[in-house]
């Protein structure tokens, strides 16, 4: 289950870092704070920071099936929508879900709303799914 996924560097030229800098709870300036800190003065661009971007990967065909949604109003809406392409042309069976009106943290700490319970119920199916006990 991917919500709202970070899986690249914010140097990797999203515009929605761009048209999401600022005016809503996760922004810009916060997720530069989240990189740089988590790679601890290591160079973004270094073979030694290589792993901390999944979309990266060229072993992405090895993944499970997945659930991923973005949000509109979300610096990272377009890396998750990238993921989700990359991971379909890697033959990984993805469900994407998209919620314009939505912004990072809606699936969490934004109170119920109708896209909190549509996320939620569509996570409970994929794993409803994938549950293999016996019924009972």
């Amino acid at each position: 289950m991917l919500t709202y996924p970070v899986v690249d560097h914010y140097t990797g030229n999203y515009p929605s870092y761009v048209e999401c800098a600022k005016g809503q709870a996760l922004t810009t300036p916060i997720m530069h704070w989240f990189w740089d800190h988590y790679l601890g003065g290591v160079d973004p661009h270094g073979e030694a920071a290589s792993r901390a971007y999944p979309i990266r990967s060229a072993l992405l065909n090895i993944l499970p099936p997945a659930i991923l949604c973005t949000c509109g109003r979300d610096p990272l809406r377009d890396e998750g929508i990238a993921l989700n392409d990359k991971l379909e042309a890697a033959g990984v069976s993805v469900e994407y879900r998209h919620y314009p009106e939505s912004e990072h943290g809606f699936a969490c700490s934004m109170g119920d709303t109708s896209d909190y319970r549509d996320w939620l119920e569509s996570c409970a199916e994929f794993v409803r799914r994938f549950d293999d006990r016996p019924e009972g």
